[in-house]
C-alpha cells in the first residue's frame, strides 16, 4: 500500500494576488522580529515579507509599478534583488525597517524569463536584456553589465536561465531553455553559444542545474521532464525523460546538496523526486491552481507560490 500524500506543514494566506516569486532570507526587521523569513513577490508588483515566527505579512512594498514581480533573490548582507515586467531589476538594501532602493537596471518586459544569480558568488546574477538577443551578465552592487552573451535567433526568445560554475568550479558557465525547446550553454568571457541541444518539443518553461552532482532538470508545456548533464567538454547531454501525469512545468528547483528536485505544475501539484534514482517520491497536492513558484530554504524546508494565492510550506525529505 502507497503512503499517503502528506499535508503542509503551514499554509500561509494573505498575498492579494497571485504568488509568482519566493526567497527564504535571513534578514532581521529593525523592530524586532525573527530574523528567519520568506519573501514573496505578486502578480501585481509587491513584495511581501513574512515573520517566520508568526507565519504573518510584516511588511509590503509596491515594487514594480503593478507589474508582474517574476524573481526575488536574496544575495546577503540585509540585500534583496527584485525583477519585475516594468522592465526594471532593483536592488534594495532591508537591513532597517524602511527599506531603500539602491539601484536599478533595466531588463526585458517582454516574456517571463526570471533572473538567475550566481550560488557560487553572489554578486553576480544574469538577467534579460532590454535588447532583444541579449542577455546581460550584471555586477552587484555596482550593477554594471559585465558581459553581453548573444542568442541565436532560431531559437526564440530566452524562457529560462540558470547562471553556474561547471562541477570543477573552474568556469563559470551560464545555461538558458528556450522557445523552440533547445538548451544553449555559455561560457562567461565569450559571448557566443559554446553548445545547445533540442531537449524539448516546445519551450523550455523552467530549468536549474547542480554542479555538485552535475545534473540538470528542465520542464516544458508537455509531460515530458528532461534531465541531462554537462561535459568536460562543455557539452550538453541528455541523461533521461521522465513523463509524468498532467502537463505543464512551470517551476523546476534542485536542492542545494543535488539529492532531491522539485517541479511545480499547471496541475497545481508540487512534484518530489530523488536524483540518484530519478524517481518520484512525493506529490504534494493541496493547491487549486497553477504552481508558479518553489524554493528550498537552507534548512531543505520546501515553499510553493501559487495562481490561488496560497504559500504552502512543507517539511518532507529533510
Amino acid at each position: 500500500m502507497s503512503r499517503p500524500a502528506p499535508d503542509p506543514s503551514y499554509i500561509l494566506r494573505g498575498a492579494h494576488s497571485e504568488v509568482t516569486s519566493l526567497t527564504f532570507t535571513h534578514v532581521a526587521e529593525s523592530r524586532g522580529t525573527s530574523a528567519a523569513g520568506l519573501i514573496s513577490g505578486t502578480l501585481t508588483g509587491a513584495i511581501q515579507m513574512w515573520d517566520w515566527t508568526t507565519k504573518r505579512i510584516i511588511k509590503t512594498v509596491e515594487a514594480h509599478k503593478g507589474e508582474s514581480l517574476l524573481w526575488l533573490a536574496n544575495p546577503g548582507d540585509g540585500r534583496l534583488l527584485s525583477q519585475g515586467r516594468d522592465g526594471r531589476l532593483v536592488l534594495w538594501d532591508c537591513s532597517g525597517e524602511d527599506w531603500r532602493q539602491l539601484g536599478w537596471v533595466p531588463c526585458a518586459t517582454l516574456g517571463f524569463c526570471r533572473a538567475s544569480l550566481l550560488n557560487k558568488n553572489p554578486d553576480i546574477l544574469a538577467v534579460p536584456s532590454p535588447v532583444q538577443g541579449e542577455i546581460s551578465v550584471i555586477s552587484i552592487p555596482s550593477l554594471q553589465i559585465l558581459h553581453t552573451m548573444k542568442v541565436q535567433k532560431t531559437q526564440g526568445m530566452c524562457m529560462s536561465l540558470k547562471l553556474t560554475t561547471c562541477q570543477s568550479e573552474k568556469d563559470t558557465l551560464l545555461i538558458g531553455g528556450f522557445e523552440n525547446g533547445s538548451l544553449a550553454l555559455w561560457q562567461i568571457g565569450g559571448h557566443d553559444v559554446l553548445h545547445s541541444l533540442a531537449l524539448h518539443e516546445e519551450s523550455v518553461m523552467a530549468l536549474d542545474y547542480n554542479s555538485k552532482v552535475n545534473k540538470g532538470i528542465s520542464g516544458s508545456v508537455d509531460t515530458k521532464i528532461q534531465v541531462w548533464t554537462i561535459s568536460e567538454e562543455l557539452k550538453i547531454q541528455s541523461v533521461k525523460e521522465i513523463s509524468v501525469t498532467n502537463a505543464g512545468v512551470s517551476s523546476v528547483t534542485i536542492r542545494e546538496d543535488g539529492k532531491i528536485f522539485i517541479t511545480g505544475g499547471w496541475d497545481h501539484q508540487v512534484r518530489v523526486f530523488g536524483m540518484k534514482k530519478l524517481n518520484a517520491l512525493a506529490v504534494l497536492n493541496y493547491h487549486s491552481a497553477t504552481i508558479h513558484c518553489t524554493v528550498f530554504s537552507k534548512d531543505n524546508t520546501i515553499a510553493a507560490g501559487s495562481k490561488d494565492r496560497l504559500i504552502t510550506v512543507w517539511d518532507v525529505y529533510k
